[in-house]
């Protein structure tokens, strides 16, 4: 029996400081950093590598909502569409993005600590690949770790300065 693909998976998770704001109650906590996170048309304030997010609907969001994200270099932009595959605010968002020989899901996931006033960010990708990229499964887990502490890294240090 022949595969025709490989699938990777990656958890990483972060804890978010209280941000500017330190009288915030963790339920405040957490509808803050939802707004952020739903805030479509700033991810690239937070997001390494996004140049650019729009809407593809007029809808609110939710469910099969779609975002165009336009990232790389701006000489050579990459354009993809983010579909909203899960929403539950304010807790969990997930994507699926696809290309033609691979599709990653993100599933960004709130989780609150009441005992301790403390709000954890974690952040899981499933990642298929095909055809010739299956080979270079090793390359692509190591890459997509690199990118998942990154982004957390850049939404804690965005947390951490916006004010509610």
């Amino acid at each position: 029996m022949t595969t025709t693909q490989a699938n990777l998976k990656i958890s990483e998770q972060i804890w978010l400081a209280s941000g500017p704001d330190k009288n915030l109650s963790v339920e405040d906590q957490v509808q803050r950093a939802w707004q952020l996170l739903t805030d479509f048309q700033n991810w690239q304030q937070w997001q390494p590598n996004i140049l650019s997010t729009s809407r593809t609907d007029s809808d609110d969001p939710g469910r099969g909502s779609t975002v165009l994200v336009v990232s790389g270099k701006s000489s050579n932009p990459s354009n993809k569409n983010w579909k909203i595959s899960y929403w539950e605010p304010p807790q969990r968002i997930d994507f699926i993005v696809r290309s033609t020989n691979m599709r990653v899901a993100y599933s960004l996931r709130l989780e609150p600590e009441s005992a301790t006033a403390t709000l954890a960010l974690l952040l899981e990708l499933e990642i298929e690949l095909k055809g010739i990229r299956k080979l270079l499964k090793p390359i692509y887990l190591w890459c997509y770790r690199r990118k998942s502490a990154q982004l957390l890294n850049a939404f804690a240090h965005y947390w951490s300065g916006s004010a509610g």
